[in-house]
């Protein structure tokens, strides 16, 4: 009876799950470039971080809006969900 190699395997494995973590780190310098969120975004407001709301899994930001600058919305306040 063959012999089961395991070696390609568990290589397989280890790039499956490293891969995810590469595009990550590839995608996170160009997100935090001005013009990509501006050309990214689906509002732009002016205001100040009111309350943070922190669980396990995602963080809840509260905004008060100074002034809208794209897309506004008719509210004074805007909540934005981050997940971790």
């Amino acid at each position: 009876m063959k012999e089961l190699n395991l070696f390609p395997i568990l290589l397989l494995c280890f790039l499956l799950l490293l891969a995810p973590n590469l595009t990550k780190a590839i995608l996170e310098g160009e997100v935090a470039e001005i013009p990509y969120q501006i050309n990214h975004s689906d509002r732009i407001v002016i205001g100040t971080v009111s309350e943070i709301n922190t669980s396990d899994d995602y963080t809840i930001a509260v905004i008060t809006i100074d002034e809208w600058l794209y897309n506004s919305l008719p509210v004074k306040k805007t909540y934005m969900k981050f997940f971790e």
